[in-house]
């Protein structure tokens, strides 16, 4: 995770020394047990600006690194600045955690007869909500959110792609608003007889 905060200090000589952070237990009375950041910008330590807004700091945190445990869902981040004289300053921010990637549901394996139309159906669904999902398959691509549908296309015997037997394949992607996916394979038989199941692609 990528931070931003601004810290001032009305004392007049103080120095910043150190920024940690929590996640869901405040331990502002207990520095020795927070986490340290990362790569903050500026370093520290430094003098504290003494008035308001103050000083922007950066850094960076990797809270599945110190909370292996961490479950999917809201959570509280606490964020720590103590001076040199021992004082500490606390700012919250709510975030919601999300390793798990979307549920990905449509028409993933079809038998079809040839000389006839053919149409995809994709959804998927996360509970951070906002997923984007891609297919590509026989020259059709499409993109939306949480729900796509393919234009009909016509499976033409005569053409080499579309004829009796063929197995076309492709691929369907959902991705969630943080980078978690799910992909999928596409297969269609193209089988007039219909003895072949969608099971046995």
């Amino acid at each position: 995770m990528n931070c931003f905060i601004k810290v001032y200090d009305p004392d007049a000589g103080d120095q910043i020394t150190v920024i940690k952070y929590s996640i869901d237990t405040d331990l502002s009375t207990d520095l020795a047990s927070a986490k340290n950041v990362l790569n903050i910008d500026p370093s520290l330590p430094r003098a504290a600006q003494n008035s308001s807004p103050g000083e922007t700091f950066a850094f960076n945190i990797k809270p599945f690194n110190n909370y292996p445990a961490l479950s999917d869902g809201p959570h509280t981040l606490f964020i720590y600045v103590q001076d040199d004289k021992g004082g500490v300053g606390t700012a919250t921010v709510s975030f919601i955690a999300d390793r798990t990637p979307p549920t990905l549901m449509g028409t993933l394996k079809q038998v079809v007869s040839k000389n006839s139309y053919v149409k995809l159906n994709f959804s998927a669904s996360d509970p951070s909500s906002g997923v984007i999902l891609e297919y590509y398959c026989a020259g059709l691509t499409g993109s939306g959110m949480n729900a796509v549908e393919s234009p009909p296309i016509f499976l033409d015997s005569t053409q080499a792609a579309y004829g009796e037997g063929k197995l076309i394949t492709g691929t369907v992607q959902a991705t969630d608003p943080v980078g978690n996916s799910m992909t999928q394979p596409i297969k269609i038989k193209i089988d007039s007889s219909g003895a072949t199941s969608p099971g046995s692609l």
